[in-house]
């Protein structure tokens, strides 16, 4: 699992990544000393999440098991289901833009493992009822 290059992974971890990936589930995992902070902003912390997507999974399969990236929308504003729907902010930010058609327009579900209990940060695809039939959740 090339996450172990960049994350540390617990048992809880290992098991939510067997189950949800690929999938809508974006796990917050302690940053691992060999990574630069310049990936994170400073964080000792990352998001990580292996895409349900035949696209996506070939071009980090490409990339050699690694590609960091951000949404393509920007924060609290709705996520594009297409090309079309990217805010122009946004593509004025980027060298390129891969169109593999219509999404699904719901994110992912992100889950902070870094904190005890562990906490839902944004419920998505994944409902919080999926998830704390596996763990004990905090607010």
């Amino acid at each position: 699992m090339y996450v172990q290059k960049i994350a540390y992974l617990d048992n809880l971890a290992l098991r939510l990544a067997r189950r949800f990936w690929p999938g809508a589930l974006t796990l917050v995992l302690p940053l691992k000393n060999n990574i630069s902070k310049y990936v994170t902003a400073g964080r000792n912390k990352i998001g990580i999440r292996v895409p349900n997507h035949e696209v996506a999974l070939r071009i980090i399969e490409e990339s050699g098991g690694i590609v960091t990236g951000t949404s393509a929308n920007i924060s609290g504003h709705p996520p594009p289901r297409n090309v079309k729907e990217i805010e122009e902010d946004i593509l004025n930010q980027v060298d390129i833009v891969v169109d593999s058609g219509e999404g699904l327009g719901t994110p992912s579900t992100v889950i902070d493992l870094t904190v005890q209990p562990p906490r839902i940060i944004r419920e998505g695809a994944i409902r919080r009822e999926e998830l704390s039939g596996l763990i004990g959740l905090g607010t």
